[in-house]
């Protein structure tokens, strides 16, 4: 008994250097992918003319590659910022070989390279998808 107070101060100064005291993630949406349906809207500065692909959260492990199965959430939104297209519901998150070309011009072009666990923005041209669209996509595995 005459140890359980160094032991319990010993417990108390690993524990609060393990957390890393009160700091906050280095980025918070870290936290949501895959959890938290993401916010999307049109970028400003009128029809996007290129693709763009820019990552919210990196994610972790090996880059996704053409044949490599993916298991993924995506919103998208047209010009309007209307949410057109979405997995986030009560369905299913989409799975999908990558490389197959199974869905318009330029989307495995954006989605290769992502990383599990990660967050990716992605504004298409009219030229590839018919009209501008705005994608914001979580991939939750590779397989």
């Amino acid at each position: 008994m005459r140890y359980l107070g160094p032991i319990a101060i010993l417990c108390a100064v690993l524990g609060l250097s393990a957390c890393g005291g009160d700091e906050a993630p280095a980025n918070p949406e870290e936290a949501e992918v895959g959890k938290v349906k993401p916010t999307i809207e049109p970028p400003p500065g009128g029809p996007p003319t290129k693709l763009v692909v820019r990552d919210r959260v990196e994610g972790l492990g090996p880059a996704a590659k053409a044949g490599d199965m993916l298991s993924i959430r995506y919103i998208g939104v047209g010009e309007d910022g209307k949410a057109r297209w979405s997995t986030w519901g009560d369905g299913p998150p989409l799975t999908f070989e990558l490389g197959l070309a199974e869905f318009f011009e330029g989307w495995d072009e954006a989605v290769e390279g992502m990383k599990a666990g990660g967050r990716r923005e992605i504004t298409f041209p009219a030229i590839m998808s018919g009209e501008p669209l705005f994608y914001v996509v979580d991939l939750l595995k590779i397989k």
